[in-house]
């Protein structure tokens, strides 16, 4: 089992459903547990008595790559609905978990938070895939960190499917800005095509969860870091 306590993943029509606190009926600026709100709710979304949402604020995610799905949150709290009135769109509901200190503005939405380790599933079809985002602060991977692809539901992917992450080229040259020689090496280094090289495994996924325009990993296997934006691969018989 996987849980994420501070942080976590929206995809962009959820972000879009999330309500609001836009009131609390206690007289100081910032709420706690047994405290009482007001969360505003769009159209696309009617809470029941007794279900739970989870507050969150947005954050800069410095980390992420151009025309990615979804935005990384930060996590606040949670708050149990008590009722709702679906003329004023308005639910009257209790915050039962605070990680910070909670504000009127933030916000409120069904977030994935716990994902069970399901067995290895064989896959299905061929798709290819880039790691969009991840919870953690970093723009490099590793074991262990969960991330999240740019593909979703409609795919045939399916819990406990395995993504393998490709990399092509020379690590090492790639980075570098000036020439090998100019760094202490000893010999100088031919002139190479880095397209002429073969695709490498350097890690793998298996998949915990499916949404409708992301899928949710976990890195099972990583001989080096992972940076965000990195082509993966689910290979049809694996």
């Amino acid at each position: 089992m996987i849980l994420l306590r501070d942080q976590g993943y929206l995809d962009t029509e959820s972000l879009r459903e999330a309500g609001q606190i836009v009131s609390a009926n206690e007289e100081h600026m910032m709420l706690t547990p047994s405290d009482q709100v007001y969360i505003r709710f769009a159209a696309a979304t009617t809470p029941r008595a007794g279900e739970a949402f989870t507050l969150f604020r947005t954050i800069d995610p410095v980390e992420r790559v151009d025309g990615a799905f979804g935005t990384l949150v930060r996590i606040q709290g949670t708050a149990v609905v008590r009722t709702f009135d679906p003329k004023t769109r308005i639910a009257r509901a209790v915050i039962t978990e605070a990680l910070d200190p909670i504000e009127r503005g933030m916000l409120a939405a069904k977030l994935d938070r716990r994902f069970d380790l399901v067995a290895p599933k064989k896959n299905q079809t061929n798709i290819k895939a880039k790691i969009v985002a991840t919870v953690q602060p970093r723009s490099l991977v590793a074991y262990d960190n969960v991330v999240f692809l740019d593909v979703g539901e409609g795919r045939g992917i399916q819990p406990g499917n395995r993504f393998f992450v490709l990399r092509k080229g020379d690590g090492f040259l790639g980075a570098l800005e000036t020439d090998p020689m100019h760094v202490g090496n000893i010999v100088e280094v031919p002139k190479y095509d880095p397209a002429s090289l073969p695709i490498e495994v350097i890690a793998e996924l298996v998949v915990l969860k499916v949404r409708k325009h992301t899928t949710i990993a976990v890195v099972t296997r990583s001989d080096c870091e992972i940076p965000l934006g990195a082509d993966t691969e689910m290979r049809a018989g694996f």
